[in-house]
């Protein structure tokens, strides 16, 4: 008879403190019998690594309502209004697409192949700019997206229903 493997309970503590707080050598700290920032650090990156961790991350989420479909929603709808001229001078929505990338890591949204995309920072800094230059650097991160859509067809959010 096959035995089955389940999380410990640190595992699921855990899985618990790295949603709460997306940091996890702060929640090795908090979770484990460790005070050294290195062995935290190393305990984080191993647990961060583990099917069974990976796995109560993911029902953490899902009990607390962030389904993948969500996230893609929120994607698309972040995108959308960023294409907007009008966007730029009202919203500033870096914190809600940390917050939506966030998700996405933790729901492991991202392929391996695709990893190397996520590196990428977008930094803008659109104080002082006249409309014709907000207007130009709409126009390089339409071209940018489109690039990026053409290289990542994700199934996830194709297959999302959107509102």
């Amino acid at each position: 008879m096959p035995r089955l493997v389940r999380p410990s309970m640190k595992m699921k503590k855990f899985a618990r403190e790295y949603v709460r707080t997306g940091n996890g050598k702060a929640s090795v700290l908090k979770t484990y019998n460790t005070k050294l920032d290195a062995t935290a650090s190393q305990i984080a990156s191993k647990n961060l690594k583990n099917p069974l961790v990976q796995e109560e991350i993911a029902k953490v989420l899902d009990k607390e309502g962030v389904t993948n479909s969500k996230v893609a929603r929120g994607i698309k709808k972040i995108i959308e209004h960023g294409m907007r001229t009008k966007s730029l001078n009202e919203v500033k929505p870096s914190d809600t697409l940390k917050a939506l990338e966030m998700a996405a890591k933790l729901k492991d949204l991202f392929p391996a192949e695709r990893r190397q995309v996520e590196a990428r920072t977008l930094n803008l800094n659109l104080e002082g700019k006249s409309q014709e230059e907000l207007n130009d650097v709409l126009k390089n991160l339409e071209n940018e997206m489109k690039s990026f859509r053409k290289m990542t067809q994700s199934p996830i959010i194709q297959d999302a229903k959107y509102e």
